[in-house]
């Protein structure tokens, strides 16, 4: 069984309750690697986007790119499958998929690196199809003058919030056959870029290669308004996600979380992307060992919030993220509140925090 990191753990059990999608083998034995003790006390990870990551590689005709995005800096959490030269402005691609019957996605916020610019975050993101039940999903990551980008498929988990990714491979080809699909839209046949490492990156399809499509004729964004709401039911079994007594600590969660989502294309082509999450969930401890598992103790209520910001310019791309998990009442045995914090800017501004407060 993989070794994982205490903040990866945390970061596999929070996911199964706020957005983002899965790609482990198998969290709940994942979980299985964390210290006891470790929940038991006030932890605080942090990491900086100061130190560039590895391995970075070097792309024939497009710079020297971390093949990987991230949540915090620290671990790879998508293997870059598309690179975009040419017309790659993200808000010019986000305009071309629009035509072709795609939609801006709600999604977690992350992070991509490539030299000489550094760390900077997806503010622009697309969908085509549903956040429930299936879809094909994609970040742009903007460099100046190219485009990471990753595009996967995924369908909604059953009564949760995070999605399972089944292959990078089918998002990688999807898109490649939609910008093909429009006559003068590319300059040339698509290439490959071999990026070691990436091949099957934790169990999905995956050649090991990324797509570079050089764009010749995006479309022209018109300025809009567009606002998503939505309620998702949350009716699963989970590892607690944190401050827990060991392994076999296992929740009932049930409730509705609710979704908001409005973008803004504004005449002078700024983008900007704000989304929030919020939830009232019931807890439920739980035997895990039993079919089907039995409740083993009273249950409790929790608040989930989740806020996303993503704004792109002609001069500069910012990204933020805030995602809290509080139970209620705070005080007694293991309980305690999660937040999350990630930030992506310009200079000294990028930067990702989890602190968890446990009481004894």
């Amino acid at each position: 069984m993989k070794k994982i990191t205490f903040l990866e753990t945390l970061i596999i059990a929070f996911g199964l309750i706020f957005i983002g999608c899965s790609t482990s083998q198998n969290p709940v034995n994942d979980l299985t690697e964390l210290p006891n003790s470790a929940q038991k006390a006030i932890v605080v990870s942090n990491g900086t986007a100061q130190a560039p990551p590895t391995p970075l590689i070097p792309v024939s005709g497009v710079g020297t790119i971390w093949p990987f995005t991230s949540t915090n800096f620290i671990i790879p959490q998508d293997p870059i499958n598309l690179i975009f030269i040419g017309q790659a402005d993200p808000r010019a691609l986000r305009a071309t998929l629009l035509f072709l019957n795609w939609q801006d996605a709600i999604g977690g916020m992350q992070t991509a690196y490539a030299e000489p610019k550094g760390w900077v975050g997806n503010a622009v993101q697309m969908e085509f199809g549903a956040f429930d039940p299936a879809r094909y999903h994609i970040r742009f990551f903007h460099f100046n003058n190219f485009t990471l980008a990753n595009c996967h498929f995924e369908f909604l988990i059953p009564g949760t919030t995070s999605h399972q990714v089944t292959s990078w491979e089918d998002g990688e080809q999807f898109v490649k056959d939609a910008f093909q699909s429009v006559p003068g839209l590319l300059a040339g046949s698509p290439t490959e870029a071999l990026l070691p490492g990436t091949a099957n990156f934790r169990g999905r399809p995956a050649d090991g290669k990324a797509t570079i499509l050089n764009v010749a004729g995006n479309k022209t964004g018109s300025p809009i308004i567009a606002t998503q709401k939505f309620d998702v039911p949350f009716n699963q079994f989970i590892p607690k996600p944190f401050c827990a007594s060991g392994p076999f600590d296992f929740l009932l969660v049930q409730g509705l979380v609710s979704f908001r989502q409005q973008v803004i294309f504004t005449p002078a082509g700024n983008f900007i992307s704000q989304f929030t999450a919020v939830g009232h969930l019931d807890l439920t401890p739980v035997d895990i060992t039993t079919t089907p598992p039995t409740p083993i103790g009273a249950t409790y209520r929790a608040r989930v919030n989740e806020h996303h910001k993503g704004i792109m310019t002609n001069n500069v791309t910012l990204v933020s993220s805030f995602q809290m998990f509080i139970e209620i009442p705070p005080a007694g045995p293991f309980r305690g509140q999660l937040i999350v914090k990630l930030n992506v800017g310009p200079g000294q501004s990028s930067a990702f925090s989890l602190a968890t407060k446990c009481l004894p």
